[in-house]
Formats: C-alpha cells, sequence, structure tokens
C-alpha cells in the first residue's frame, strides 16, 4: 500500500477543513493543540531526557541506567513535577549503586538538562509541533506562569496555539465569504 505524502495528506486537510464551518475548525485546532502539546512535544522531550540521563547514570558507575531512562521519560507527560521526581530517581539510584560524587554529577546533569530543556529545546519542540515560532512559545510559558502560576504555566502554549489559530480561522473564513 502506498503511503500518501506530506503535501497530499495537508492539501486533503485544507480542502476538508474549508467545508467546514468556522466551530468546526476551532475544535479541530483545540483538539490538534491539545494532542501536540500531549503527546507528540512531550515525547520527543522525553526520549532527549531519558538519553541524556540514562546515558549520565551509565558513565559515572551507576546500576540501573535503562529503567532510570525510561522513568525519565515517561516523567516527560507530567508538567513540572516530573523533572523533579525523574532527576530525584537517577540521583537515588545513583547515590545508592555509586556513591555521593557519582549522584552529584547526576545531579549537576539532571538540573543542567531541565534548564537547557526549559529554556531551549521545549519552545522549539512544541514551536515546529504547532507551527509557532519559539519566541511565542516562550513568552507564553513566561505570561502564563507570570499571570496564572503553575496552572497557567502548564495551559500557556495549548491556549496560546489555539487563539492564534482561531484568529487565523476568523480571518480565512472572512476572506472566503468576501470572495464569494
Amino acid at each position: 500500500m502506498a503511503s500518501r505524502s506530506s503535501a497530499a495528506v495537508s492539501k486533503s486537510r485544507f480542502f476538508a477543513a474549508a467545508s467546514m464551518s468556522f466551530s468546526s475548525r476551532l475544535i479541530c485546532a483545540i483538539t490538534s493543540a491539545s494532542t501536540v502539546t500531549s503527546g507528540k512535544g512531550s515525547a520527543t522531550l522525553g526520549v532527549i531526557e531519558g538519553t541524556a540521563i540514562g546515558l549520565t547514570v551509565w558513565l559515572v558507575g551507576g546500576a540501573l541506567a535503562v529503567p532510570v531512562a525510561v522513568i525519565t521519560f515517561f516523567a516527560a507527560f507530567l508538567p513540572f513535577v516530573g523533572a523533579v521526581l525523574a532527576g530525584a530517581v537517577a540521583v537515588l539510584v545513583t547515590l545508592v549503586a555509586a556513591g555521593f560524587g557519582p549522584a552529584v554529577i547526576v545531579l549537576i546533569v539532571a538540573v543542567l538538562i531541565q534548564q537547557f530543556d526549559n529554556d531551549l529545546l521545549a519552545p522549539i519542540v512544541f514551536g515546529k509541533n504547532l507551527q509557532l515560532h519559539p519566541l511565542v512559545v516562550l513568552a507564553a510559558i513566561v505570561g502564563g506562569s507570570t499571570l496564572f502560576g503553575l496552572f497557567g504555566a502548564v495551559l500557556a502554549v495549548p491556549v496560546t496555539a489555539v487563539v492564534i489559530n482561531a484568529l487565523a480561522e476568523w480571518r480565512d473564513d472572512g476572506r472566503v465569504d468576501d470572495a464569494a
């Protein structure tokens, strides 16, 4: 069975969306933003974080590097709390298996990875998946967390994506009606 190219899939989605009402397209935008931020984006970040933390545990001589990497991967799906829990598990496993010095190294690497992830990688990954500029993603997270704390930080990117897509659809909907 031949697979369809991404251009063909995008074109078929475009024509399907053109025949839908504005409210239907808005629901599709909300579903898409929710799926991307909770699915593909988090999975991508989880693979990167899990690989880096697991490799670090293995390099410093800690046992159970693969289970630590798997825990770190799944923790990426839990905003904010997951990173702290995964880092704590990695440090504690290394502390028990390899000692204090290697555990401190794992702690330093875990903090650096989380900073790299939150400040650079997450805006790029979520921005690419949601078709938003990384600076828009970063600004949304900063604004959401400043205004509404943890709740705002968690919902900032999906809400921003929905608002931007809804405004674009509303603008495009007016152009289609004017042209008809």
